[in-house]
């Protein structure tokens, strides 16, 4: 509540919604409420408003579940904020996804983080024979004459090639 004889139409209660949308770049978003009265109010919220169990990277995802309460500050841009903003459950997704990597990390064993090292599609390391290293075998068939048949696929649409075409043109 303001003390300049303005009051906040909201009170002091707290209430449910989702978040309408949030920048994670700039720490800022919208609220929309849940609860019957106010019901599709949307409210400014910040990220050190994010009410967090220990010190980390604070964060909402779009269409989250969220309660908080609403502070009013009449010469404010967005003159109603929300405050006190936790995860309808007790804790916000960006706590649950950290709580995660702990745990992850405390079942490692020695408590130590174990680095994995990148792996890289194909048959080899990259740098090796010019290219992601061998093909894949394909399919074969032997018909009665003893002809070993190769499975041959077919060329995806929109390909780039170097072969010119009938016309002479380099192929686009």
């Amino acid at each position: 509540m303001s003390g300049d004889g303005v009051t906040s139409k909201y009170g002091d209660g707290t209430y449910t919604g989702y978040v309408k949308w949030f920048n994670r770049t700039g720490g800022w978003g919208f609220l929309t409420v849940t609860d019957e009265e106010f019901q599709g109010d949307d409210i400014f919220v910040y990220w050190n408003s994010l009410n967090v169990g220990e010190e980390q990277y604070r964060y909402l995802l779009n269409d989250e579940p969220v309660t908080f309460k609403i502070s009013f500050n009449k010469d404010a841009k967005h003159p109603y904020q929300a405050t006190d903003v936790t995860g309808v459950s007790g804790k916000l997704m960006c706590e649950r996804r950290n709580d995660k990597y702990k745990t992850r990390d405390a079942s490692s064993g020695d408590g130590e983080k174990q680095h994995r090292r990148p792996t890289h599609r194909g048959a080899g390391p990259r740098g090796r024979r010019g290219g992601r290293g061998g093909r894949a075998t394909r399919p074969t068939y032997t018909d009665e004459q003893g002809n070993v048949w190769t499975m041959a696929t077919p060329r995806k649409q929109g390909r780039r090639t170097n072969q010119r075409s009938e016309q002479g043109d380099v192929a686009h």
